[in-house]
């Protein structure tokens, strides 16, 4: 049961268990004084000494709604919560002399507030709370900060002791796709360049202000980047395991070790930048011109210098590089063969030669090409069209004729006249016999020669014309000859015998033949000439006549038949009976080309069966009777049937006596 203190009197002895009692009564009497049914305490609640419970202890909870002030140390097992319809605050003064900020470490300090635009940080979300930081609560200190924490991100603002609070600024976000936005200049070290508002909003510098490598006039306020400040003899570097990986160097006094990017900040020379891989230069063709280059517009990549020259290092052949010096540029490869290709600040180019001259391309060396296409619009003179000469003697080249200037190089007749054009080409030899053209093959063989003095040629294989005219001509214009004896061959178009071709020429003395080899085929009549005035003519009806002063002659064939030129002479047997087996037929040609009228023959299959030896074939196709070699069979066959006649006789004349 409860302890009741009426049941004592002052004075009166208590026993330690009615004491401790007692003393549960007081505190509990405390308890309902503090909080009965929910009531809250409408002033203030100040506690001098140490208050502590348990949420085992004091089932109810403590509402206060006014200030709650603790002099001492309040202790809590459970949670601190503090509402508010608009403003909600727990302040902890520190009374202490030494300037240590209150700790609230291994605790949890929570803020809980409802509405959106609490702070006034435009898109925050619906949860956000302010922490502000003062360096004195009397405000004798520096400008004030506050932070805030939504679901927007991390926001930031200061403002002065007694001054309004500057716009909020946000510094970290929620979402890793974010981006970082910082308003105002980033310094880290206080770099000179920052130090001096030489660097706009939004600015990086890193450094400090003991040097001035990145700042000066070529800054200003408008002037945004990122600046690195580093003392003199310092080195800014990517490290891997002590191996420089990446380096960007400035050394006081040392012009080699300085870089450039973007623009001319008076640092001078790059001593040496490695690019692993690839380095991609972007921009516009007249981006960024030097100011001391005579171009009409700038380039992307620009070597500087008295003699710049860019170097291609291959690691498993020889090395090239691109050098400029004297007006020239010159293609080189190790070991400094700067002849190989040149260009001069003309246009020139020599290939093999330092020294173009004034050509256009100056090859020293041999020279291939699929196909060369010369083009010149220089009228007059040995200035135009393909020029192949030796420069000290003008007396033989190669020279294309021009329009309305036929002249070689030394001004004579070039290729005009003689029935060519004045853009024929002309090659021309010292007059020497020892000169002219030489054709060889690959293996040093004579193919093709002619002799510049007499114009003699040699050909050692064969000489094929396509669809085309072959002329030999002589200055008569009377004969055309093949051979090397005069009159040995000849085809001539001579008009002192009204011919049109004449095969030969005129020789007193000695025989001279034409032998034909294979056929002779000949369109239209075939007639043979002789000097006595006889001709033998194959006419158009087929027969062939001698004739001789315009009278035919002859029209029948004669065969020698001399008993001394012949051997194996026998006589014909069966002739009769050899002779009745062919049939004398009449008939027409089944090709009317051989003729349209009636004819009067035999066959040569009856004829071959009897006598082969009077059949043959010319063509290899169609067979041919010799009718002439009939005549000894008739002759036989008639001596014969006389030797039949008279056997008759005799017996006849023999019955009649």
């Amino acid at each position: 049961m409860a302890y009741k203190h009426d049941d004592k009197s002052s004075g009166q002895l208590i026993r330690s268990a009615d004491w401790n009692l007692m003393g549960h009564e007081l505190e509990r009497l405390e308890v309902d004084k503090v909080n009965r049914a929910g009531d809250t305490i409408k002033g203030d609640l100040k506690v001098t000494g140490k208050f502590t419970g348990s949420e085992g202890r004091f089932e109810s909870s403590l509402g206060v709604g006014g200030n709650f002030n603790l002099g001492g140390t309040l202790r809590v097992d459970g949670n601190i919560i503090t509402t508010a319809d608009l403003v909600g605050n727990i302040a902890i003064d520190d009374t202490r002399d030494i300037n240590e900020a209150p700790s609230v470490f291994g605790r949890e300090v929570s803020f809980d507030f409802k509405r959106r635009n609490v702070i006034g940080v435009p898109g925050a979300g619906e949860y956000s709370a302010t922490m502000t930081l003062a360096p004195w609560a009397d405000n004798s200190g520096n400008n004030h900060h506050q932070l805030n924490f939504n679901d927007g991100g991390l926001f930031w603002r200061q403002g002065a002791p007694q001054g309004a609070w500057g716009g909020w600024v946000r510094l970290a976000f929620d979402g890793i796709k974010d981006s970082f936005a910082f308003r105002g200049q980033l310094t880290v070290g206080g770099g000179w360049a920052s130090s001096n508002n030489y660097m706009a909003g939004g600015s990086l510098t890193i450094g400090n202000t003991e040097t001035n490598y990145g700042g000066g006039s070529n800054w200003n306020s408008s002037t945004a980047g990122l600046l690195l400040e580093a003392k003199k003899n310092t080195e800014i570097a990517v490290h891997d395991s002590g191996t420089r990986v990446a380096s960007l160097m400035y050394y006081e006094g040392d012009a080699d070790n300085r870089i450039t990017i973007g623009r001319d900040m008076g640092w001078g020379t790059i001593g040496e930048v490695a690019v692993k891989g690839r380095l991609s230069v972007t921009g516009t063709f007249n981006a960024s011109k030097d100011p001391d280059s005579a171009m009409s517009n700038g380039g992307l990549f620009v070597l500087k210098g008295n003699a710049p020259q860019l170097d291609f290092i291959d690691t498993d052949h020889n090395d090239w590089s691109i050098h400029v010096n004297s007006n020239k540029m010159y293609f080189i490869r190790q070991p400094w063969e700067y002849q190989d290709l040149v260009l001069d600040g003309a246009g020139h180019v020599g290939i093999g030669t330092d020294n173009p001259g004034s050509f256009k391309l100056n090859v020293n060396g041999d020279f291939k090409a699929n196909r060369i296409v010369v083009q010149d619009n220089v009228d007059g003179g040995a200035t135009r069209g393909i020029w192949m000469w030796n420069g000290g003697d003008s007396n033989w080249g190669i020279y294309m004729g021009t329009s309305g200037a036929s002249k070689s190089l030394a001004g004579q007749t070039a290729v005009g006249g003689d029935g060519f054009g004045s853009h024929a080409i002309r090659l021309r030899t010292y007059s020497d016999q020892n000169n002219g053209i030489i054709y060889e093959n690959h293996k040093e063989q004579l193919n093709f020669s002619v002799r510049a003095s007499d114009g003699h040629g040699y050909f050692r294989g064969s000489l094929t014309l396509g669809n085309s005219d072959l002329y030999f001509s002589n200055p008569d214009h009377r004969h055309s000859g093949i051979g090397n004896t005069d009159g040995w061959a000849a085809i001539e178009n001579a008009k002192d015998y009204d011919a049109l071709m004449i095969l030969g020429r005129a020789h007193s003395g000695g025989i001279r033949t034409v032998k034909l080899w294979d056929y002779l085929e000949v369109n239209g009549e075939f007639r043979i000439n002789s000097n006595s005035g006889r001709s033998l003519v194959m006419q158009n009806d087929g027969n062939l006549v001698i004739y001789a002063g315009g009278r035919a002659i002859w029209a029948t064939n004669t065969n020698t038949s001399d008993a001394r030129l012949k051997k194996d002479i026998h006589p014909l047997k069966s002739a009769l009976e050899k002779l009745l087996s062919i049939k004398g037929v009449s008939f027409s040609w089944a090709d009317e080309v051989m003729g349209t009228t009636p004819q009067l023959g035999i066959l040569a299959q009856d004829v071959e069966k009897v006598f082969p030896e009077l059949v043959s074939s010319v063509d290899q196709q169609y067979k041919s009777v010799k009718y002439d070699g009939l005549i000894p069979v008739l002759i036989e066959a008639i001596r014969e049937l006389n030797g039949q006649v008279l056997s008759l006789q005799a017996e006849v004349q023999a019955l009649r006596s």
